[in-house]
């Protein structure tokens, strides 16, 4: 596992927006004027708040374009299941109506960690990370709870593969042979198996009931992982393609030295993205009474 690794930073790059309109036949050129937005439904009103906040406004209006589960205990853990497979799938393309951008592939601006010990050290710099075919996801199992003032889920998921792409520097040991460069990576994580946890609770405001979460973990269990730096030694292609080999060989060790990196990552991402819509969408809206 990893000893130490530092800040990690997630940017969803493509923004989460309401259409862009203009009121009363405005220029288009944003650089002059600025936009009024509005959910698309709704022609009459306009929003003047962040990109952000008319997201959420506007999820509210559509929430019916993604599916919804009656709060049944009876039910809902196999309705919440197909809910969040089926939700992956519609997000494998933009929903104009909404705003969102496609999450195939989710884009984290930055990542560095520092991590390793005994023969295996890897020191990672990347950019630009793009992680690829979340739509595919599986969920086997779904655990939740929405009782009372809480609000526990636990989604057990698989993924036939998943890959990773960034700008990469890299310089480390592996056996005892030392390791540098800046280049491309590409990892691919074949019958992946994700342990998303959440918990938290419900909150109240204006009389009216949210949920909110307080943590968010992540456990990745790979069955096979192949990773490729390119750029190795300087574009020394002889010695690159040998330190590749040796890093495939040995991937089981390899990636558990950067594994709880990516972990944090999906976390961030699955935590932020769902706290932000429980934070402005009502239980009630999200779970309606059986």
């Amino acid at each position: 596992m990893i000893n130490n690794y530092s800040k990690i930073y997630i940017s969803i790059t493509n923004k989460l927006r309401c259409d862009k309109v203009y009121k009363n036949d405005a220029p288009t050129h944003t650089d002059s004027v600025k936009p009024v937005l509005l959910c698309p439904i709704d022609k009459t009103a306009y929003i003047r708040n962040e990109l952000f906040k008319n997201y959420f406004l506007c999820f509210q209006i559509l929430a019916s374009n993604f599916p919804i589960c009656k709060l049944n205990p009876k039910e809902l853990p196999e309705c919440f299941a197909k809910a969040v497979e089926d939700t992956l799938k519609i997000l494998k393309n933009p929903v104009p109506e909404l705003g969102l951008p496609s999450i195939d592939p989710i884009e984290v601006e930055s990542l560095q960690f520092q991590g390793g010990s005994g023969n295996i050290v890897l020191n990672q710099n990347l950019k630009n990370v793009k992680i690829f075919n979340m739509p595919s996801t599986k969920v086997t199992k779904a655990e939740i709870n929405i009782e009372g003032y809480e609000f526990n889920n636990v989604l057990h998921t698989f993924v036939p593969e998943m890959k990773f792409t960034a700008n990469c520097e890299l310089i480390g040991k592996i056996l005892l042979l030392p390791i540098r460069g800046n280049g491309n990576l590409d990892l691919n994580i074949y019958n992946l198996t994700a342990v998303i946890s959440m918990r938290g609770g419900q909150v109240e405001k204006k009389k009216i009931t949210y949920l909110k979460i307080d943590n968010t973990t992540c456990a990745l269990t790979p069955g096979l992982v192949k990773i490729r730096f390119d750029n190795l030694f300087n574009g020394e292609k002889t010695l690159g393609d040998n330190m590749n080999k040796v890093l495939n060989d040995n991937w089981k060790e390899v990636f558990s030295e950067f594994k709880a990196a990516y972990e944090e990552v999906l976390a961030q991402y699955v935590h932020n993205l769902a706290g932000q819509v429980f934070n402005k969408v009502p239980l009630k809206d999200l779970f309606p009474g059986p």
